[in-house]
């Protein structure tokens, strides 16, 4: 038997249409104004921005990902007693972007939502006073979109927008990570007890897999000894299985 494949997550639809499959009800009263002009709401400054800065690939991605920071805003406000973490770097880095346009994101704060709305992190801890709710979930983030926006967009998964020139970053899991090589694959193995094999891949990646593990932060296509598609494989695997993190 030969050793596994590089295993990747399962494709999704990359329709990029910010169009909703689900009607937006016209407002939610003390959340937003007027909730099909907030998605109508365009910011060409910021798309323009956001590619850019490389953090979407043309400005289909851009518009599609301000997007979605406009439905978690809304989905924020409406469960405002509830801590909503940003579950993507991406969507989390263009809503960063917009609020460096101060004037232009105070304005539309207001409009849409009768106050500023400060923006928070997405490594900053979720702050938690005695008695609170367990933060969302991103099951029940997805199950809360679905009910106002239609299926969670595929830009919500990290790993699915991958390219030869994003930069990651090592996630720290509080227990050492270590590739080990058995009979048929290489693999990532977290030490704990009993420890757990997070992932197998031929040999031929596992020089590319140590290189993950051992460096800080690095682009998708310093990974050593594998041609592009198997890189961009090896990494979408390690950003779904919350080893690496997509970084600005």
């Amino acid at each position: 038997m030969g050793g596994p494949d590089i295993a990747s997550p399962a494709f999704v639809s990359t329709n990029l249409d910010p169009v909703s499959s689900r009607a937006p009800r016209p407002s939610l009263p003390g959340v937003c104004n007027d909730v099909p002009a907030l998605l109508a709401f365009e910011a060409p400054y910021l798309a323009e921005k956001l590619v850019k800065r490389g953090v979407a690939a043309d400005e289909a991605e851009a518009v599609a990902l301000f997007q979605e920071v406009k439905k978690y805003l809304v989905l924020s406000a409406l469960h405002a007693s509830r801590a909503i973490p940003m579950f993507s770097r991406r969507v989390d880095e263009a809503w960063h972007q917009f609020v460096l346009f101060t004037r232009e994101y105070a304005a539309f704060s207001r409009t849409f939502f009768g106050r500023f709305v400060h923006h928070h992190p997405r490594e900053a801890a979720l702050g938690r006073a005695p008695g609170d709710e367990e933060p969302m979930s991103l099951p029940e983030f997805a199950a809360h979109y679905a009910a106002l926006f239609g299926d969670l967009s595929p830009l919500w998964q990290d790993a699915c927008g991958l390219r030869l020139s994003t930069h990651l970053a090592r996630r720290r899991w509080g227990k050492p990570m270590v590739v080990r090589r058995t009979e048929h694959a290489a693999e990532l193995v977290l030490l704990r007890k009993p420890p757990m094999v997070l992932c197998a891949v031929p040999f031929r990646a596992e020089a590319a897999l140590t290189f993950a593990i051992e460096t800080p932060a690095f682009y998708v296509r310093e990974l050593p000894g594998l041609g592009a598609e198997e890189r961009l494989s090896l990494a979408a695997s390690l950003v779904h299985l919350e080893v690496l993190d997509v970084s600005p």
